[in-house]
């Protein structure tokens, strides 16, 4: 795996680019001072002495008690346990803070008048839009027809397909509509285990539509592989009308195809 790999995945553990930099050159020639790190990572080396005092906050990096300075990285398989504790610490918060939302709520009457809400979002980036889709199917619908790409169809097998196979076990209907290349040949295969699936090799459009009660809608950027990063643009709505007529062109183009 490549350094920029690395790097990528370190940041999704809540580091900086350089932060993470910093972390794996430690880790790649183990103790070493901020003038070698300098030198390795290229970062001034003032600014390398304050990128430590963080990577020491968080947890990741330790300063040995030598002198010159030396400083050393935490393997990841300790940074595994604190992370997964750190996580665990802020569910188990969260959970108390809903709570005792969820007290007020019942309280005030507020909830039923947000279910009767239609709205319309923005949503960016890979990420959030990944958790909304996964979110739109935490209640188990009956039908969802997702229309994407050919890398789209890689990425939502990586992505989400341990959980649409569960959620299909459940007894809902995936259908997908995509690209069916020699490229996506195999994933294809991996899907038609749990899901319907018809080569749609014009696709203008790229959106998940569940049951008809709510649809997303993005637009991949870059159109890659990489099922963490990129800058995707989105746009979710529960409107009823608007759904449902998405609904009617979905189903009639599956019929059609």
């Amino acid at each position: 795996m490549s350094n920029e790999k690395i790097v990528i995945y370190l940041r999704e553990s809540g580091l900086k680019e350089e932060e993470a930099e910093v972390y794996l050159a430690l880790l790649n020639y183990g103790p070493s001072s901020a003038k070698e790190i300098s030198y390795v990572t290229e970062i001034e080396r003032t600014n390398v002495y304050q990128i430590l005092n963080k990577l020491i906050e968080k947890g990741f990096v330790v300063q040995l008690p030598i002198k010159p300075r030396r400083f050393k990285a935490f393997p990841p398989s300790k940074m595994v346990e604190k992370l997964v504790k750190r996580e665990e610490e802020k569910i188990r918060r969260m959970k108390e803070i809903f709570r005792e939302l969820q007290k007020v709520v019942n309280k005030s009457g507020i909830e039923s008048d947000m279910h009767e809400n239609q709205e319309i979002w923005e949503l960016r980036g890979r990420k959030n839009i990944y958790e909304k889709m996964d979110e739109m199917v935490s209640d188990p619908p009956e039908l969802v027809y997702i229309l994407t790409s050919e890398n789209g169809v890689h990425r939502m097998f990586r992505r989400h397909g341990k959980l649409y196979k569960e959620i299909s076990d459940q007894g809902t209907n995936f259908r997908l509509m995509a690209p069916v290349t020699e490229r996506n040949e195999k994933a294809i295969k991996e899907l038609e285990n749990f899901m319907e699936v018809k080569n749609f090799k014009n696709n203008p459009a790229k959106l998940m539509l569940v049951d008809t009660r709510e649809v997303i809608f993005f637009a991949f950027n870059p159109d890659d592989l990489n099922i963490e990063v990129g800058n995707d643009v989105g746009f979710w709505t529960n409107y009823r009308v608007f759904v449902e007529t998405i609904a009617c062109l979905v189903e009639n183009t599956w019929n059609s195809i």
